[in-house]
């Protein structure tokens, strides 16, 4: 009897407990059921001031983006968290290219890309010069950015050796890479971290953007002291403090709710045309505006004391009008009046060097870039086109709103 009397006393027991547990895991589902969770793939370039941050390594966050692309939501099977609302921190091109323009997105705050080098750079080393080199990365804005470096300066990939590191290694004073190419937001704990790195800081004084858009579009320049951004008196030894280098910037996109994200899928109307401004006064010194009548003197390597020269200039006549250009709508695959005269100036495909006001040189390696020229290594890709789809600077507004075509090719989002 007493048996009896305790066994079901023991069941009894349980079954409160049970139930009491029961209740408590509902109303604790309950509360964090609204409790937005961040997912990024750099915790400390936003952590400063968010809670709930998920940073996801290489191989997570290479399965979120697929998940997302796939499915227009996060596998729950990824990541595992309560709360129903999730906040993905995201570059840019994985929201455009890969997204496919997600909508009700923001940006977060204004971000920019460090060179950290081994050795001070002195003033005739060249960043974009990486063949022979060891470039490390540490998270997917890196390597894209990269990628993009190496595919507008036509490098072979095959020469550099391309290295993901770890925060450790930032740490560690042995020499694991040349260069080292990373995504900082301003103000946030990977800049401060950054910061206390025996790295030398750099900008990119050699680097022109307008090879790098054409691949990865969302870079705005800006031109300032590396020491603008890093101050700190103790180790500005490891600030490179060459005034008005370039110092490219990006904003992360913020997709708010990646459980039902909606995509842009409406065409956008053509562009509207550019008028270009006429200009020019005639014949004139390109590259030294003193030397106004002196066709010898300008063309000449020595000035007229008999020293060298520490420019360039050319006696070159400015264009007055559009047909004036060589290039002027020479692309013709989508509405535009690229390739004209701006304020004497022509206008030239991306990768054709500037020789004078309408002169120039597009023979080797300064022949134009061109959309659907996937292989950088190809110099004769565009020259081999029916109608050749030149890249101009700046040109993704007018591309995005004609629907062609506004990157060469695609970059590979998963680190390896």
């Amino acid at each position: 009897m007493f048996a009896i009397i305790a066994i079901i006393s023991f069941i009894l027991t349980i079954l409160f407990f049970f139930i009491v547990w029961k209740i408590s895991h509902v109303t604790c589902r309950e509360c964090f059921a609204d409790t937005k969770y961040i997912v990024v793939d750099n915790s400390l370039n936003i952590s400063s001031e968010n809670k709930n941050i998920m940073q996801v390594d290489n191989t997570e966050y290479t399965k979120i983006i697929d998940s997302i692309k796939t499915n227009n939501m996060i596998d729950r099977n990824i990541i595992d968290v309560d709360g129903n609302k999730i906040i993905l921190y995201t570059d840019p091109y994985i929201d455009y290219y890969v997204f496919n323009n997600v909508k009700n997105t923001s940006e977060y705050k204004d971000g920019i890309f460090i060179c950290l080098s081994y050795t001070k750079l002195m003033a005739d080393d060249c960043i974009w010069n990486l063949e022979g080199k060891t470039v490390a990365y540490l998270y997917t804005s890196d390597y894209l950015f990269i990628q993009a470096l190496v595919k507008g300066y036509r490098l072979d990939v095959a020469k550099i050796a391309i290295k993901k590191i770890v925060l450790d290694d930032l740490n560690s004073t042995n020499k694991t890479f040349d260069y080292c190419m990373t995504y900082a937001v301003i103000g946030s704990d990977y800049m401060a971290f950054i910061d206390n790195c025996l790295y030398f800081k750099n900008g990119f004084k050699d680097v022109s953007l307008d090879r790098m858009k054409p691949y990865y579009p969302f870079l705005k320049e800006t031109y300032q002291s590396m020491r603008y951004f890093f101050n700190d008196e103790l180790r500005r030894t490891y600030v490179n403090d060459a005034s008005n280098v370039l110092i490219p910037m990006m904003n992360y996109k913020i997709i708010e709710n990646v459980q039902s994200i909606e995509r842009f899928i409406t065409r956008l109307n053509l562009p509207e045309d550019y008028v270009s401004k006429e200009a020019g006064t005639g014949f004139s010194c390109y590259g030294n505006i003193n030397i106004s009548h002196n066709k010898y003197e300008c063309n000449s390597y020595y000035n007229a004391d008999g020293t060298t020269k520490t420019y360039y200039s050319l006696w070159d006549k400015q264009c007055k009008v559009n047909t004036d250009c060589p290039y002027y709508q020479a692309n013709i695959n989508y509405p535009n009046e690229r390739g004209g005269c701006d304020k004497g100036f022509c206008e030239f495909p991306v990768g054709v060097k500037r020789l004078g006001y309408t002169k120039y040189d597009d023979t080797g390696l300064n022949k134009p870039m061109c959309y659907g020229c996937d292989d950088v290594k190809d110099l004769d890709c565009c020259s081999n086109k029916e109608r050749p789809d030149y890249v101009f600077s700046n040109d993704f507004e007018d591309r995005k709103k004609s629907d062609v075509d506004t990157i060469i090719s695609l970059l590979d989002y998963r680190i390896e």
